[in-house]
């Protein structure tokens, strides 16, 4: 399903929650939750919290340089090479352990 079609539905959902709370029953005001579309708005602004918050406290914590193992040799690494490049190459695949 494309994300035009995803955004189509939002919508349709959106405007009907709306349209439900215009011609709904009309109440006196006795809680914050009692204001139209409250919990839609409270639960987006609790997502976006929730993505800033991830994005500032985890991927610093997790993100990692290139040469956080070290340097990389260029002859020893085989973990990039695939078994027809080292076929080509003239070299086993997988490689022979040493020991």
């Amino acid at each position: 399903m494309t994300p035009s079609f995803w955004r189509l539905l939002f919508g349709l959902a959106l405007l009907g929650s709306l349209s439900f709370e215009i011609i709904g029953e009309k109440r006196p005001v006795e809680h914050v939750w009692d204001y139209p579309l409250f919990f839609a708005v409270a639960g987006a602004l609790g997502c976006l919290l929730l993505i800033v918050l991830a994005k500032g406290v985890v991927s610093p914590s997790i993100d990692r340089p290139e040469d956080f193992y070290g340097e990389e040799d260029a002859e020893g690494d085989w973990s990039r090479e695939s078994p027809a490049a080292a076929e080509e190459a003239g070299r086993p695949f997988p490689p022979a352990e040493e020991g």
